[in-house]
């Protein structure tokens, strides 16, 4: 609830305090979320407005600011970025043996299109998926590609993908948190009598974990190219559907066009007047 005037450098505005406590505590949930922030439902909502392009893409292309007839302009720089690399969510728990007590909850590229994946600190080794590829070659059994590859299509219509993106993560979130007491409590049994075999144990779910990821972000991947192809979206039934434009970008196309893109009465009905799509 603070107000934005210190961030907008408003003349006389209150600095922000060094700490704030929250209206309540804050869940692992609470926390990706704020990971995948685009300022949604305040006045800087990048979803909205004509830069948000025609399907509301709260992404915009680099540089953040620039020069157009001698005036400085930016866009704002939220805290979800497709430029991310790589981002993670600390967990520490004091209360538990460092070997369990530690985790990075691990994510790669666009932090709204990744899905935080636990690696416990103790883990031996880095998973397969999050540990292979390079800038310079595409690879599917790369995690960094496979999502940078969501990511990127997504923009395409991002108003209608990141909803199905956002079904897969959630589903694959959910599931970690489930099965963590259960997998805990096997990994603090194991290390009162063999803290190697805990290790080992820990490192060998971590390494699912990214697999299994990685392989519903590749099935992800191949559903979101298939259904939403050139503009049209294969629907259930298999007959591909025209969607078009939203009406208020519509609007704004005719504002800026005028009559270049409108038809005429008298040109419909010319004998030799056709569309062809």
């Amino acid at each position: 609830d603070l107000p934005s005037d210190y961030h907008r450098g408003v003349p006389g505005a209150e600095p922000y305090p060094l700490w704030v406590r929250p209206d309540e505590k804050l869940t692992l949930a609470d926390v990706f979320g704020l990971m995948r922030d685009h300022y949604e439902g305040t006045e800087y909502d990048l979803t909205t407005g004509v830069a948000a392009g025609p399907f509301g893409s709260p992404n915009r292309a680099r540089p953040i600011a620039w020069t157009i007839d001698s005036l400085d302009y930016s866009w704002e720089r939220p805290i979800s970025t497709p430029q991310t690399g790589f981002s993670f969510v600390s967990e520490s728990r004091g209360w538990l043996p460092n070997e369990v007590g530690g985790i990075l909850w691990y994510g790669v590229d666009d932090t709204w299109f990744t899905c935080y994946t636990p690696l416990y600190c103790s883990i031996e080794r880095a998973p397969r998926p999050f540990a292979t590829g390079s800038l310079d070659r595409f690879s599917w059994d790369s995690a960094w590609w496979v999502f940078n590859f969501v990511s990127n299509w997504s923009q395409l219509r991002y108003a209608d993908m990141s909803p199905e993106v956002e079904a897969v993560r959630g589903e694959l979130e959910g599931d970690f948190l489930a099965v963590r007491p259960a997998i805990e409590k096997t990994a603090l049994d194991l290390l009162r009598d063999d803290p190697a075999l805990a290790r080992r144990f820990l490192t060998e779910h971590s390494a699912a974990g990214a697999e299994r990821v990685t392989a519903r972000w590749r099935e992800l991947a191949e559903h979101l190219v298939t259904k939403y192809n050139h503009g049209y979206v294969q629907r259930e039934a298999g007959k591909p559907e025209e969607m078009g434009y939203p009406d208020a970008w519509l609007r704004e196309v005719i504002r800026a066009e005028g009559d270049g893109v409108r038809l005429r009465p008298e040109d419909r009905d010319a004998p030799s007047w056709k569309l062809v799509d």
